[in-house]
């Protein structure tokens, strides 16, 4: 369900939740810690800001810092901030596959339940 930005986006936001300690972390930081390439890194960092989930400092003591504490950041506004619209999300062909399976899993439920199984 998640794609590999998404779970960089997590990957990020947990480690500046850990480390950051209010204060502001660089994304060099974050992308050594968390294993995810600096050329990738603030594009994530910047859909994460504009999303108001992370707000950026520039300059030589600049970096990234949480906007409020990560408990108070719904999983669903990281997936749209990185995913995009809700819409876009569920017509995808992997969220796609899962609700046929999904839909394929009540029919047998509701043909076992008729049939008194």
């Amino acid at each position: 369900m998640f794609n590999q930005t998404t779970k960089y986006a997590f990957d990020a936001l947990n480690y500046m939740h850990i480390h950051a300690k209010g204060g502001q972390i660089m994304s060099k930081e974050i992308a050594d810690a968390c294993g995810i390439s600096m050329d990738y890194l603030p594009k994530v960092l910047q859909q994460l800001v504009k999303a108001n989930v992370v707000h950026s400092k520039r300059g030589p003591r600049g970096g990234f810092k949480l906007v409020r504490p990560l408990k108070q950041v719904s999983v669903l506004c990281v997936i749209v901030a990185i995913q995009g619209p809700i819409r876009n999300i569920l017509n995808s062909p992997a969220i796609q596959k899962e609700v046929d399976r999904f839909t394929i899993c009540l029919a047998r439920m509701n043909m076992a339940w008729a049939l008194g199984k």
